[in-house]
């Protein structure tokens, strides 16, 4: 039985199975079933999905940040902030939010008053 994985947007991405130059197995993600696609997971693999909604097989990273970490924040989330549109992701010892529309006012009922919240740069278009 292949593989599949259905993204947030409901796009449903066949796992296919490949070998490099070398011979070496490779794993890729595509949303067309045609080809070889791969019966199970390798060992020590997961499926990712960014924010983005890109799907990729990545090797499982170490956890640096625990469940419970991760789980704070999205219950400080659900609970204080005015934003229902927002996607969680840890990557090392980051947990990222990444908010779709956003207004600093809506973080304010999670942050106090004298917080300072930095914001990165966007490129403009």
């Amino acid at each position: 039985m292949p593989i599949t994985y259905t993204n947030a947007k409901g796009k449903t991405y066949y796992l296919h199975q490949g070998t490099t130059k070398t011979g070496k197995p490779k794993y890729y993600f595509a949303t067309n079933p045609e080809g070889r696609l791969a019966a199970s997971i390798p060992e020590r693999f997961e499926i990712y999905e960014n924010p983005n909604a890109q799907v990729f097989l990545r090797r499982i990273p170490p956890k640096i940040m625990t469940d419970e970490e991760r789980q704070v924040v999205e219950e400080g989330m659900r609970r204080s902030a005015d934003v229902k549109d927002y996607k969680i992701d840890v990557k090392g010892n980051v947990i990222a939010l990444f908010i779709r529309r956003f207004r600093i006012s809506m973080l304010c009922p999670i942050c106090s008053k004298s917080c300072t919240l930095t914001l990165p740069r966007t490129r403009s278009s």
